[in-house]
């Protein structure tokens, strides 16, 4: 099997060749050719490194190009039902319960603004800082982790994005009402370790950062800068302003 880097390398030397000829030609003309016989042969190397380029070429110009959104405000951010399962335990049974209430959750969308599908698209959380004395610190025990795309189906780390407009929401996090009330919940596809920081506590600020990674796109990043006051209110108006999700880089 004729490896791709092979073929590359001998596609460089043609062209180097091809290259090296359009010189010649340009400071030293053949002496048996009229300026206007000799000047046409000039198209020999764009021609060249077009036909044989030309897959990259395309693949270049078709290429996927990936872009992170976010606004505090609906569909970003949006008040929705909430439900937390929970197992106790009576003598020998084991007894199932079910806390209905609500929560307030909070995404990215990823939308694909190129000309062919982002294969192989993942979100990961790749940094963790908190704000100690006005600078920022490493969370400690945190490691780099795949958030949940918002599909309904949370062990799916992978998903493929076609050019649109509409794009893909992705968790980032979420607040929920009479359940762990003061803490923001962080949408981890998995936990990694025992000591994994899970929640960002209130009245703290945090900043993160987002990767986005995929097979055939260029890698992209977001960092966000992170506080809540502790409160919660019953309309998204009146929540968002105890909320600050803002982009910085």
């Amino acid at each position: 099997m004729i490896l791709e880097k092979d073929i590359m390398k001998k596609k460089t030397i043609v062209i180097v060749i091809a290259t090296i000829a359009m010189v010649l030609f340009l400071f030293v003309p053949p002496f048996f050719l009229e300026p206007k016989d000799w000047l046409p042969l000039l198209w020999i190397v764009p021609l060249t490194i077009a036909a044989l380029f030309q897959e990259q070429i395309r693949r270049y110009l078709d290429a996927p190009e990936l872009k992170i959104e976010f606004a505090l405000e609906t569909p970003y951010c949006s008040k929705t039902p909430f439900y937390a399962f929970f197992e106790r335990k009576e003598e020998d049974k084991v007894i199932k319960d079910v806390l209905s209430t609500e929560a307030y959750y909070f995404r990215i969308k990823v939308i694909n603004q190129g000309r062919s599908s982002a294969k192989l698209c993942e979100v990961v959380m790749t940094e963790l800082l908190v704000e100690k004395d006005n600078k920022f610190y490493d969370v400690n025990y945190f490691q780099q982790v795949n958030l949940k795309w918002d599909t309904g189906k949370s062990k799916d780390a992978y998903i493929t994005l076609n050019p649109s407009p509409v794009g893909m929401l992705c968790d980032i996090g979420y607040i929920s009402r009479n359940y762990m009330p003061t803490l923001f919940n962080l949408e981890y596809l998995y936990t990694i370790g025992g000591y994994q920081s899970k929640e960002l506590a209130p009245r703290s600020k945090y900043r993160f950062t987002l990767g986005i990674i995929s097979e055939n796109a260029k890698y992209i990043t977001k960092t966000f800068e992170f506080y809540w006051t502790g409160q919660w209110k019953e309309t998204e108006e009146e929540m968002f302003k105890e909320v600050s999700i803002k982009k910085i880089k």
